[in-house]
């Protein structure tokens, strides 16, 4: 009788492992939001690891989970009020891994007013790497943003881990990064 209740739990144990991670539903970090270029929901997930991190206890990840093309991608995106860093130079720094990434993986960050400023990454890619890379992006907020958007993007296949970010303000003897869709800029500028 042990023996039959023993090989049940076990079986029982089995089934649950195996259809709980089929038909997991995306662990998102709290404040957090997923998006699906392509719409398909459910071609991308987004979970919490607790073996591949660079500080304890965890780290974040986006994975696509059925084949996708190279045009596919998903992001997890955070939005927050401009308030403190109106008029500031900031700072937004991630560590990125990946792992099997069919194109790329990036950050972004923005600053929305009536014309988007945003800043791109794409000095940053991340592809295959087993090591984190630590990326950056420098911008300054202008005193009429409403608010601040950021995240990470994983394009095409494969999966792309994220760990230790923060948003800093930074003085002005720091360098912005590469920015487009300036408010300001009404002609090219800095041209060789």
């Amino acid at each position: 009788m042990r023996k039959s209740v023993f090989i049940f739990l076990i079986l029982a144990f089995g089934i649950v492992m195996l259809y709980g991670s089929v038909f997991a539903k995306d662990i998102m970090p709290e404040g957090w939001s997923k998006w699906v270029q392509d719409g398909n929901d459910s071609a991308y997930e987004i979970g919490v690891d607790t073996k591949i991190f660079r500080s304890e206890p965890k780290s974040y990840y986006i994975k696509s989970v059925t084949p996708v093309s190279i045009e596919s991608s998903a992001q997890v995106v955070q939005a927050i009020q401009s308030d403190d860093y109106r008029g500031k130079r900031i700072r937004l720094s991630v560590f990125l891994r990946g792992e099997n990434i069919k194109d790329r993986g990036w950050i972004y960050l923005q600053a929305s007013t009536s014309k988007p400023i945003r800043g791109g990454a794409d000095h940053c890619l991340v592809g295959d790497s087993p090591n984190w890379i630590n990326c950056k992006i420098v911008m300054d907020v202008p005193q009429n943003s409403k608010n601040i958007s950021y995240g990470i993007n994983l394009k095409g296949g494969g999966q792309i881990w994220f760990d230790d970010l923060s948003i800093d303000v930074v003085g002005k003897d720091v360098p912005e990064t590469w920015l487009y869709l300036r408010e300001e800029a009404t002609k090219p500028s800095n041209l060789p």
